[in-house]
């Protein structure tokens, strides 16, 4: 047969060259369909084996078309077969080896074998989720039942499960999120008993939970833009209560002069509120040995070094907002934040507003880089504003001296800058006495003589 085919071969020639490839490979499949239902059916012989290579090399197949056309027709029958067991619901142990003993005389690749048990897996799961959302502890067994006679593994249908029942677990969980998007303490178990019951990983349901946060998480920071852009909106409004900041002067609108908006109502402190409360973040605790030299009493020149540790207690953030805005959107809505915290009218608030200045940052998406830039960019503007209403008053008292400090540490600004800025700003101050003094038609023997104390108690040399 094998000198048939050569002979055949040299007769027609290059049959490759004569015919469209897609011809040739129908050809081909239709003459392996034919060969497979010979007896023994279905099943692969040497002697079934010979004529289709012979066929191939007459037709001048590769081997890659080969292997791909031996797959597409050898396939559906496997596929069928395993229907067809599963239709009839006996799922016994002649059933299974019927299977079994398929794939093995087809000589089907063990991948493509367990692709095909894993999608008829699929379909099972899909056919039972279509008339009820959440599976049943029937429907449990069964499932479980159906995995062990494709026998598949549990890793093999994990992945089926948690695509499946992605769009009601996150349902559930945006649920249970409400308008506030914090979860009630008493819906996490439920969610915990759902999950189980959809057979859902900890590590999907989790991943499923950070996109609902991420969801909330824009839609308060959009709000949050939102309501920035009204306040910033030139209009006419009426003096508030200053409240119990002595730093806040009446009819002043803010104690240091610049634009700060409602902060009960602040966004961005809800974004927070969020996260937190949802138990979002990541605690990590560092440990730092420290050696401490410690004199033995009643024993001159005599010391024993005690080892002690500390810990300090660090969050990481799994959700932010990073890419999902315009890096200019959220710089300035955490500038605006920044303002908020000093700007505040109640002592209560601006501790608040302080307290989760650090953590603000990250769940923004922010670099440590970029918050230490958008400190010292603000800094700068709120150190120098306090700093020239404080010295209006011809002194710096221990409440101002302590408020700068608290700027300069709260923001981490450099101590040379922060020492630079109030020289220029008592320099400022004397200059524009001066001028004042000159600006008259007659020069006033008592304003130059409180100027030049002024420039005395600031330590301004006049000659310079």
């Amino acid at each position: 047969q094998n000198k048939f085919s050569v002979a055949i071969s040299e007769t027609l020639g290059n049959l490759g060259e004569q015919f469209p490839p897609k011809d040739l490979n129908q050809l081909y499949k239709t003459y392996l369909e034919t060969i497979l239902m010979e007896q023994p059916s279905f099943e692969v012989t040497p002697e079934k084996e010979k004529k289709w290579n012979d066929l191939s090399k007459i037709l001048s197949l590769s081997k890659k078309e080969t292997s791909e056309n031996y797959r597409l027709v050898t396939t559906p029958v496997f596929q069928k077969k395993i229907k067809e067991s599963l239709l009839t619901g006996k799922l016994d142990q002649k059933q299974k080896d019927e299977i079994e003993n398929l794939e093995i005389s087809l000589k089907l690749e063990k991948n493509t074998c367990s692709i095909i048990k894993t999608s008829a897996y699929r379909e099972c799961l899909e056919e039972i989720m279509e008339n009820q959302k959440i599976l049943k502890s029937e429907d449990l067994l069964k499932l479980n039942e159906i995995r062990i006679f494709l026998s598949l593994k549990w890793e093999n249908v994990q992945s089926i499960h948690d695509i499946t029942s992605e769009p009601i677990f996150k349902k559930s969980v945006l649920e249970a999120m409400g308008a506030t998007g914090i979860i009630p303490s008493n819906y996490w178990e439920g969610l915990e008993k759902l999950r189980k019951r959809l057979l859902l990983t900890e590590q999907k349901a989790k991943e499923i939970f950070y996109q609902c946060v991420k969801e909330k998480l824009k839609i308060i920071f959009e709000k949050a833009v939102t309501d920035n852009k009204k306040r910033n909106t030139p209009q006419n409004s009426e003096s508030k209560d200053s409240g119990d900041d002595p730093s806040v002067k009446q009819g002043a609108g803010t104690a240091l002069g610049i634009e700060a908006g409602d902060s009960s109502g602040n966004q961005l402190f809800n974004l927070i509120d969020l996260y937190f409360r949802n138990k979002i973040f990541i605690e990590n605790e560092q440990v730092f040995p420290e050696n401490k030299m410690s004199v033995l009493k009643g024993l001159s020149g005599r010391s024993e070094i005690l080892i002690s540790s500390r810990s300090k207690l660090d969050f990481s953030y799994p959700v932010t907002l990073r890419g999902q805005f315009e890096e200019k959107t959220i710089t300035e809505m955490y500038r605006q934040y920044l303002v908020d915290c000093f700007s505040a009218k109640l002592q209560s608030e601006k501790r608040r507003l302080f307290n989760n200045l650090d953590k603000l940052g990250p769940i923004l998406g922010l670099s440590p880089i970029q918050i230490n830039s958008i400190h010292s960019g603000v800094g700068v503007v709120i150190y120098q504003k306090y700093l020239s209403q404080a010295l209006s008053k011809g002194f710096l008292d221990q409440s101002d001296n302590a408020f700068l400090s608290n700027i300069q540490a709260t923001l981490s600004m450099d101590s040379g800058k922060c020492s630079e800025i109030v020289r220029e700003g008592k320099r400022s101050v004397v200059n524009f006495r001066v001028e004042q003094i000159f600006a008259s038609p007659n020069v006033n023997p008592d304003r130059v003589s409180e100027m030049r104390k002024l420039a005395i108690q600031f330590g301004i040399d006049l000659k310079e």
